[in-house]
């Protein structure tokens, strides 16, 4: 009996000492947004994730302004700073699984646009179709500006289609950027 209790040991050990370290990742970040048990935390923590945002962009501009865009150094800061935007898009994800999208009204601005934000900078089409529904209630319930999910539904398109979508406009007004994501989402028959 000790025999097989302690081979069954052995293969736990194994498997979870095999876990990739995306796995290890995924569970450190369901840790850390099951701990946002206050608006505060919650509120702190996209905060965070926005200003590394803010960060990464400051430093690939100084890198590009030092080095070239060509240069190995540029090319290795944004290799590195891709693997920390998907590492907060997945935060940004498992935060809003867990508690929806962020209302500008209880946590300001930044925290707000945040997500859709991480998303625009991923650009990944599986990102973008995951985290429509989120998006759009966002903009309905003015969570973010009409521009700002024009600017996500044009990335989006682009993803999606061979520019057959080029005679929407760029807007100059309100009213022409809601009817430009009205067109979008019809032509990409994407549910409101």
């Amino acid at each position: 009996m000790k025999h097989i209790l302690y081979i069954s040991l052995s293969f736990i050990f194994i498997f979870l000492s095999c876990k990739s370290e995306e796995d290890k990742l995924i569970e450190l970040i369901e840790v850390e947004v099951k701990a946002l048990t206050t608006i505060e935390k919650k509120k702190d923590y996209l905060q965070k994730i926005f200003h590394t945002y803010i960060n990464l962009r400051k430093q690939e501009t100084e890198y590009w302004n030092t080095y070239g865009r060509n240069s190995d150094e540029y090319d290795n800061l944004i290799a590195a700073n891709r693997n920390q935007d998907l590492s907060d898009m997945l935060r940004v994800e498992k935060y809003l699984d867990n508690y929806g999208y962020p209302s500008i009204m209880k946590f300001g601005y930044q925290p707000s646009i945040i997500p859709i934000v991480q998303s625009i900078q991923v650009d990944d089409i599986g990102v973008y179709l995951e985290n429509y529904k989120y998006f759009y209630d966002a903009y309905k319930f003015n969570d973010i500006s009409g521009e700002l999910f024009l600017k996500y539904l044009r990335k989006l398109q682009s993803k999606t289609s061979d520019n057959q979508y080029s005679h929407v406009e760029y807007p100059e007004s309100d009213n022409e950027i809601e009817e430009n994501i009205e067109i979008i989402i019809k032509e990409l028959r994407l549910n409101k």
